[in-house]
This record gives structure tokens, sequence and C-alpha cells, in this order.
């Protein structure tokens, strides 16, 4: 997995997770936090499914309730009508999202300076001659060479640290089933691809028959 990704593998620059981070914002909502808000409507989507099959029974039923306080039967008239308006709108939400991270892998994810928008990984990267071509991010290997990064349509969202007093830059980029793969730079030069979390901590994975 490792080499056909890889060509030739702190202090917080911005977390996808917070409002500050340049790429979030530029791309909008990454796939872990769509899917946090689609498991959200549909708990929400639930309670409201209940709480209108249970306004309709009261109101089929016509309670004797009713009968004692025919304001309470216009309340419950009222609260079934915004309860489905409700719902509606949630199931509208929902669609959306779903529709959001349906073309989320057709969207490549673009790791150049401008786009990224951060002056100090910009800075970063004109020291030391890193660039983003042709969906590539590209830099030094101590052999001489330039190797590359192929960034393809199985990322989703990249965040960006740096380390060791600015000299390391771990990109950390997340894959379509919710992982996290970091490229580590030292100096621009590369020290490291592997399996993290989403501060680019390495972690271990299962051994594959």
């Amino acid at each position: 997995m490792l080499a056909g990704m890889l060509v030739a593998s702190p202090a917080l620059a911005g977390d996808s997770r917070s409002p500050d981070n340049a790429w979030a914002r530029l791309s909008g909502e990454n796939t872990e936090e769509r899917a946090h808000e689609i498991r959200d409507l549909s708990m929400e989507h639930d309670a409201l499914v209940v709480k209108i099959t249970n306004l309709e029974k009261r109101l089929g039923e016509e309670s004797v309730q009713y009968q004692r306080d025919p304001a309470s039967k216009i309340k419950d008239q009222l609260d079934l009508r915004d309860t489905e308006r409700e719902l509606k709108n949630n199931e509208a939400a929902a669609d959306r999202l779903r529709e959001g991270m349906k073309h989320e892998g057709k969207r490549l994810l673009d790791l150049s300076a401008h786009h990224v928008g951060n002056e100090k990984i910009a800075s970063y990267y004109e020291k030391n001659q890193i660039s983003f071509n042709n969906n590539a991010l590209y830099f030094n290997a101590t052999d001489g060479t330039r190797p590359r990064l192929d960034v393809g349509p199985g990322f989703t969202d990249a965040d960006f640290f740096f380390e060791d007093g600015g000299n390391d830059l771990l990109v950390v980029l997340t894959t379509m089933d919710g992982q996290h793969m970091t490229l580590q730079l030292d100096d621009g030069y590369f020290a490291g691809f592997y399996h993290s979390n989403e501060h680019g901590k390495k972690v271990l994975t299962p051994l594959e028959n």
C-alpha cells in the first residue's frame, strides 16, 4: 500500500477539525465530520419519527383529555405539524451530506502552498524546495533524488503539523475509510511514511496475511 502511494515515505500548523485550518476553510467539512453529522441526524430522525407516531396515535384516539380540554388537541395538532416539518428538514440535510460524501472521493486534494493558504507552510515549502504538481507532492531525498507522494482520490483530507522547532513537517492524510497516513519531512528531506493517528503519531497496524 505504501509503495503504491509513495514513489522514488508538534507545533500545530492547523487541524482540519478546527476552524483555523486553511485546508478545512477551502475544502469544507471533511469526511469524518460529515459522517459524524449524519449519525447525529439519524438519531434525531428516529426521535422525530417516534414523536410523530405518538402524536398521531393520541390525536386518532380522541382521548378524554381532549374532551375536557379542547385547546390541548389544537396544541398537539400544531406540534405534529411542526414536528413533521422538522423531520422533512432533517431528511433533506442528511441527503445533502450523503450526496457530499458520495462526491468526496472524486475531488483530489491540492497540497500546493497557494491552496493550503498557510504562510508557515508556504515558507517551509520554499525554503526546502517542496513542490506540488500533477497531484503529487515532490520533496528531497538524501540520495539526491526527488521522490514524490501521489495524492490520489483515496485521500480525502490533509492536516499539517510542525515538529523539532519547525524543521520537521508532518503531512497527515486522511483516507477514504477514515484512517490516517503521515508523510514526515526533515528539512524537506523524506524521513518516513507511515500509518498514524490524526496528529501524525505512528500507530501499529495488524500484519496482513
